[in-house]
């Protein structure tokens, strides 16, 4: 299987970051707007922590590749 070069695989992990954290944020904020007024002061912070831990995971799996 040929190796995925550097800058590919970087690109790719920020890209199913992007999409997590949009993904993730409009989730939280949408499942906590009848309980929390302000839903996206929780919904950011989720999206942004599994957006990092998506960042990760992503880049590990296509270095390991």
């Amino acid at each position: 299987m040929p190796a995925i070069h550097e800058s590919t695989s970087t690109a790719v992990a920020i890209m199913a970051a992007a999409a997590d954290l949009v993904i993730v944020t409009l989730a939280v904020a949408w499942a906590l707007e009848e309980v929390i007024y302000f839903s996206l002061f929780v919904g950011i912070p989720a999206g942004i922590a599994s957006a990092v831990v998506t960042y990760l995971l992503v880049r590990k799996l296509l270095k390991n590749m």
